[in-house]
């Protein structure tokens, strides 16, 4: 009997407390945006509330933050990022999950200043982590298009981690799209070298990369001294050149480079342009390099 009363009264509470919980629902969905945000303390007082469980609490926050930033209609979702992984990073400072996620979900809301600042902080914090470093190149290079900063980024990822030629590689993209070609060239060259004799799939596509990009730097550096040679040929007399060897004549260049391939550029008289008309061959690259 007894059993039956304590099963009636828990049904009784259940069927009054989910309609009570739909209209209380219901209410806040017509508060202003605004004010269905949340608020969370500051690092310092959270670290007097979590009575030296720091890890625990930092984990509990980064948890449930998961859950309320992946609600995209949120309008105001983005009020308190800053202040929530601030506290959970200050409160585990090492807890690279949090650095990573955080800069992602900057990143959904179109806020690079957010993302460096979250990365930026990570690297400090845990100064033998290259990811950090990679992740916030990868938006630098890859979304916001600043070579520059994923120049700093990448550096950092393969300084702290050497053995690993992805980082490297994207090293040398990031200076090859700064137009700082010679350093692009030097870290092809490294990759390429330290995978010359290896035979493993890893190995050989690094290599073969390498060979791409080794051939196409060259192929821009000429360019670059060629035209340069031009310009300088158009300000003394006010016209381009009729052939090439005319800056060599002039002084200008010491001498006509060749193509990757052996064969002298292309070159327009009419419009100053030197082109490269050698398609990329793998076996005259391989021997080159």
């Amino acid at each position: 009997m007894r059993r039956a009363l304590a099963l009636l009264l828990i049904a009784g509470l259940f069927a009054a407390v989910v309609p009570l919980h739909r209209s209380l629902f219901a209410l806040t969905q017509t508060y202003p945006d605004e004010f269905r945000s949340y608020y969370i303390p500051s690092s310092g007082n959270m670290k007097i509330l979590s009575l030296g469980y720091h890890s625990f609490w930092a984990d509990l926050i980064f948890i449930w933050s998961l859950l309320y930033y992946d609600y995209y209609g949120r309008e105001v979702r983005y009020t308190y990022l800053e202040r929530t992984f601030e506290v959970v990073t200050d409160l585990d400072p090492r807890n690279r999950e949090a650095y990573v996620i955080s800069a992602l979900f900057a990143f959904i809301g179109n806020r690079y200043d957010l993302v460096y600042r979250f990365e930026d902080k990570g690297i400090r914090q845990i100064p033998d982590d290259s990811i950090l470093a990679f992740d916030a190149g990868t938006y630098a290079f890859f979304s916001e298009k600043n070579n520059a900063r994923a120049v700093r980024y990448f550096s950092i990822a393969a300084e702290r981690s050497p053995e690993r030629p992805i980082f490297r590689k994207l090293l040398a993209q990031a200076l090859g799209a700064t137009g700082n070609l010679e350093s692009a060239a030097a870290y092809w060259k490294a990759i390429y070298d330290d995978n010359r004799d290896l035979q493993t799939k890893e190995a050989n596509y690094y290599r073969g990369t390498a060979l791409r990009h080794l051939w196409d730097l060259k192929v821009r550096m000429d360019q670059r001294d060629l035209e340069a040679a031009v310009k300088k040929y158009v300000e003394r007399h006010g016209h381009n050149p009729g052939a090439l060897q005319t800056v060599v004549k002039e002084g200008l260049l010491a001498r006509l480079p060749l193509d990757p391939a052996g064969k002298p550029y292309a070159y327009d008289a009419a419009k100053g342009a030197v082109t490269c008309v050698s398609p990329f061959d793998f076996k005259t690259a391989y021997g080159q390099w």
